[in-house]
């Protein structure tokens, strides 16, 4: 039987001789519902189903990334006012102290 299958890695749809799962295709593959398709159309659906759930996630990914790179900044920044903070109100003997610590 005539099946479909997409490569989104290069954009192209083929077809393959195959049997429905739980069979498999001319290369030895298992022909899942969600690999192998009835129709070029089918297939053709599929495949951008999948990369734009692929770009959906990805930039979900990058949201998430960019929310928590903002998080760290800001603790950064504050860890840095507390620092300078205590080095200026540190009495001057523990300044001397400092000073000589490696």
């Amino acid at each position: 039987m005539r099946l479909w299958k997409y490569h989104s890695e290069t954009g192209t749809v083929t077809s393959i001789e195959g049997t429905p799962y739980p069979g498999t295709d001319a290369d030895g593959e298992t022909c899942y519902d969600n690999t192998h398709f009835h129709t070029e159309d089918e297939a053709w659906k599929h495949m951008i189903e999948d990369v734009r759930a692929g770009v959906s996630l990805a930039g979900m990914a990058v949201i998430s990334t960019r929310k928590s790179l903002t998080a760290a900044e800001h603790e950064a920044g504050q860890a840095c006012k507390r620092y300078s903070i205590v080095m200026k109100n540190l009495p001057k003997h523990m300044q001397q102290m400092m000073r000589s610590e490696p």
